[in-house]
């Protein structure tokens, strides 16, 4: 693999890793505050994670079917968009989360 093709999905993998971890912040506060029952939080979680379980072997055949530069370009908007949607909702309270633990 040539160097620029390496960097490149390296910092694609960065940023969608990065999104992840901003959803999952994101979604813990939404649950925090709108649900208030931890055993419905815990089961809302994990919903999502039998959700992916059933939905995994049609994922896979897609994948396969699928050019790698297209999954590549599909994983960072991803990445991108859930980082931008717990900017959007939740900009102020990560930003100062952010610069306490900065600073």
């Amino acid at each position: 693999m040539e160097k620029s093709k390496f960097t490149y999905s390296s910092w694609g993998l960065f940023i969608a890793e990065l999104g992840i971890w901003f959803g999952v912040i994101g979604m813990l506060e939404f649950l925090q505050q709108h649900v208030h029952s931890f055993f419905l939080q815990s089961v809302i979680l994990v919903s999502g994670i039998l959700f992916s379980i059933v939905i995994g072997p049609f994922a896979g055949k897609v994948v396969d079917q699928t050019s790698k530069k297209l999954l590549y370009f599909g994983y960072l908007l991803c990445g991108l968009s859930r980082y931008v949607q717990c900017l959007l909702q939740f900009g102020k309270k990560i930003l100062c989360g952010f610069l306490c633990t900065v600073y």
